[in-house]
């Protein structure tokens, strides 16, 4: 095995009808290559129930989109179908950038917090933000696997909130596989090494970490936020960075920062 200098590799969640990628764009434009590996899939569920809930939007303040997924889920829960236009009166909000262009163009929402990068700063948005006197709940379609920051910050301050999962998150099953392809059969490692979820952490753990033990500490592991910083520790693998908003330019500042040091 040989560590390939400068070679990003980014396990990220890839949607089918992508037509760029903006983190390729800003890497390569920096003197990086890249390859990108699709770590996990998605299951929609519950979207009947998602849908009588968006049919009825005078029993909430608004919806909170934590991902592009929960974005997607509110698409396919209108079945080609308009959202009900009294949403985009409501307050609105969403985790990061790329869930604020997918609302604006998914679903015509122009949501506030798009510069929030997790779920803990879009909460001191919210709560800044809202009538704590309101008392309907915000709707928050969600994943499985969420963590529960937002809801537990908000009910700290009685705000109510109203989850419904719409997507179960599972491992890609030709990770591994995958994987070996765009490693030249696990012979050419990446020098970096970047998460964009827990789940991808996991994929990469439970499949593949026992091959690397001996080049763990010489693999840049960087993480897109805190939630997932604590995934590659939790799995007893080392951090290199951290991206502190789930952009390409914040990610390029968490690879660049050691290396300039």
């Amino acid at each position: 095995m040989i560590i390939a200098a400068n070679l990003v590799l980014l396990f990220k969640a890839q949607k089918g009808n992508e037509t760029e990628n903006k983190y390729e764009d800003v890497l390569h434009k920096n003197g990086f290559k890249t390859e990108q590996l699709k770590s996990i899939d998605f299951n929609f569920i519950n979207l009947d129930k998602l849908q009588e809930k968006l049919m009825n939007p005078d029993a909430y303040q608004g919806i909170i989109f934590s991902s592009p997924r929960c974005v997607e889920g509110v698409a396919k829960a209108l079945k080609r179908s308009k959202l009900n236009t009294e949403w985009k009166n409501k307050h609105n909000y969403v985790v990061g950038e790329m869930t604020y262009k997918c609302a604006f163009e998914d679903l015509g929402l122009d949501c506030m917090g798009k510069d929030s990068g997790n779920g803990e700063k879009l909460s001191a948005i919210i709560i800044k933000d809202v009538s704590m006197q309101d008392s309907r709940p915000f709707l928050m379609p969600c994943g499985n696997l969420k963590t529960d920051t937002i809801e537990t910050r908000l009910n700290e301050f009685k705000i109510p909130t109203e989850a419904v999962t719409v997507y179960e998150t599972i491992t890609n099953p030709n990770f591994a596989r995958e994987f070996s392809n765009v490693t030249d059969d696990f012979e050419k490692i990446p020098e970096f090494m970047v998460f964009f979820s827990p789940s991808g952490v996991k994929a990469f753990s439970n499949c593949l970490a026992g091959k690397f033990k001996h080049y763990l500490n010489s693999i840049k592991f960087i993480s897109i936020g805190p939630t997932t910083s604590k995934a590659i520790l939790d799995a007893g693998l080392p951090i290199y960075g951290v991206a502190k908003k789930p952009n390409p330019e914040e990610l390029l500042k968490a690879i660049q920062q050691n290396e300039m040091q």
